[in-house]
C-alpha cells in the first residue's frame, strides 16, 4: 500500500500566539469524536444493569439454597444470561470493528492532478470535478471529507459498513430479548408487596429506555436495510432527495450484487473501486 501524504496547513500565527487556546480545541474536538461512543455505552450499560438485577438473578435464584430453588426456572436464567452476554459480545464486537476498521484514504499520487471525464461521473454544482481543500487532492465518486479522521473516506458515511451494519443487528437483538424478558417482570414486581417503589421505577425505566431504544435503533436498522439493497450510503440518501428528478442511483447493481458489494472489504488505498451501471447502454462498468 502507498505511503500516505497529506499536505499540512501552515501553522497560522494565531496558532502560535495562543497555544493553550488551540490545546483546549483539540481536547474539545477529541471529546465530540468519542462521545458517541460513550452515550451508546451508557445507555447499553443501564439497560444491561437492570435487565441483569431484576430479570436474570432472580431467574437464578442465588439467594436461596441450592436444596430449595427451582430448577426450572434456574436453567431458564442460565439459558437467558448465556444467549443475552453472547449477544452482547457480538454486538460489542461488531461496534469495535466498525469504530476501529481502517478508514482507508485517497492516493496522492493518482489523484494530485485533475482525473480522466471517465474515471468520475460526480460533479459540483456548476459542473467542475470535486476537489478537496484540505487534503489538496480530487476526489473519487462516493468519497467525502472526514473532519474527526482529517482524510477523505472512500465510501463515506460509515467507515466499516459491513460491521456497522451488524452492529444494528445484534443491537437490535439484544434490546428486543430485553424487551420481551424484562417486560413480564414488571408486573411481578408490581403484584409483589414486597417490592419498593424504587425496584418498580428502576425497572419501569429499564423497559422504558430500551423500548425507545428498539424503536430508534430497529428503524435506523431498517433504513440501512433499505441503503445496502440500493447500494447508497446516507450522505448520496439526502443528495438524491435534494437533486429529485435527476440521473437515479448509478451505483444500484441489484439487490444480490449490492449485498455482496456490502459485505466485501473495501480495498483500501485506491480511488474510484465501486461498480457502476451506465444508464445509456444498461451496462456494468468497473473503473479501478
Amino acid at each position: 500500500m502507498e505511503s500516505r501524504e497529506v499536505m499540512k496547513e501552515p501553522v497560522r500565527e494565531s496558532d502560535r500566539k495562543y497555544p493553550l487556546l488551540l490545546a483546549d480545541l483539540t481536547r474539545q474536538q477529541s471529546f465530540v469524536k468519542y462521545s458517541p461512543v460513550v452515550f451508546i455505552a451508557f445507555l447499553f450499560g443501564l439497560i444491561y444493569v437492570a435487565h441483569i438485577l431484576y430479570r436474570i438473578l432472580p431467574l437464578l435464584q442465588r439467594a436461596l439454597p441450592a436444596k430449595i430453588r427451582n430448577h426450572d426456572i434456574e436453567t431458564q436464567g442460565w439459558i437467558e444470561a448465556v444467549v443475552l452476554h453472547f449477544l452482547l459480545g457480538l454486538f460489542v464486537w461488531s461496534y469495535a470493528r466498525a469504530v476501529l476498521e481502517d478508514a482507508g484514504f485517497i492516493p496522492s499520487r493518482q489523484w494530485s492532478t485533475e482525473p480522466a471525464d471517465e474515471l468520475v461521473i460526480e460533479r459540483k454544482e456548476n459542473g467542475d470535478k470535486r476537489f478537496c481543500k484540505y487534503e489538496k487532492l480530487f476526489k473519487p465518486d462516493r468519497a467525502h471529507y472526514c473532519r474527526p479522521l482529517g482524510c477523505n473516506i472512500l465510501k463515506m458515511d460509515h467507515y466499516c459498513p459491513k460491521y456497522f451494519f451488524l452492529s444494528l443487528l445484534y443491537a437490535v437483538c439484544v434490546l428486543l430479548m430485553v424487551d420481551l424478558t424484562l417486560t413480564p417482570r414488571f408486573a411481578v414486581y408490581a403484584e409483589d408487596p414486597m417490592s419498593t417503589y424504587g425496584t418498580l421505577i428502576i425497572v419501569l425505566f429499564g423497559i422504558v429506555l430500551s423500548y425507545i431504544l428498539t424503536l430508534v435503533v430497529g428503524g435506523f436498522f431498517l433504513f440501512h436495510c433499505w441503503l445496502i439493497s440500493h447500494n447508497m450510503t446516507t450522505i448520496e440518501f439526502c443528495e438524491k432527495r435534494r437533486r429529485e428528478g435527476e440521473r437515479p442511483n448509478p451505483y444500484d447493481m441489484g439487490i444480490v450484487e449490492n449485498i455482496i458489494q456490502a459485505s466485501q472489504k473495501r480495498r483500501f488505498g485506491y480511488g474510484t473501486v465501486f461498480p457502476r451501471v451506465d444508464r445509456v447502454t444498461g451496462q456494468q462498468v468497473q473503473v479501478v
